[in-house]
């Protein structure tokens, strides 16, 4: 069984793993992405009490807040067009997802290196990983 996962890349680029094929997020899925988000059962695993006092769970006007239409169709402003992969070191379910997709451990980000390269995040424990696109993906 492969699983099609929608995530912000190059609208006219998908990345194929094993078990995982990634797609860009079309404006059609943002409700989606966000019924995903904060109503999943791995939600309490990414924010909210218990773990995640420090970061709870958005409501839809922040959510589309932080997630411009621009994430979601290639004729915004660029963000969200990018991969950059960056979760809490305390999202082990996550990180095992990424890896599986072929997304390698480049190293720890202190929240000082964070803010610098990406600005302000929530987390104060995050890692970045990559995946390498050749032109045969």
């Amino acid at each position: 069984m492969k699983f099609v996962t929608i995530c912000a890349i190059n609208q006219n680029m998908n990345i194929f793993g094993d078990k995982v094929e990634l797609r860009p997020a079309r404006k059609s899925d943002r409700g989606k992405i966000y019924d995903w988000l904060t109503q999943s059962d791995l939600t309490s695993s990414i924010m909210g009490p218990p773990d995640y006092p420090d970061h709870p769970v958005p409501s839809w006007d922040e959510f589309c807040k932080d997630y411009t239409l621009s994430f979601f169709n290639s004729s915004g402003d660029g963000k969200g067009r990018n991969i950059i992969i960056s979760p809490s070191a305390r999202n082990k379910r996550a990180i095992a997802a990424y890896r599986k997709a072929g997304f390698k451990y480049i190293s720890t980000i202190n929240k000082a290196e964070q803010q610098k390269e990406f600005g302000v995040n929530e987390f104060d424990d995050n890692i970045i990983m990559m995946k390498k696109i050749t032109a045969n993906e």
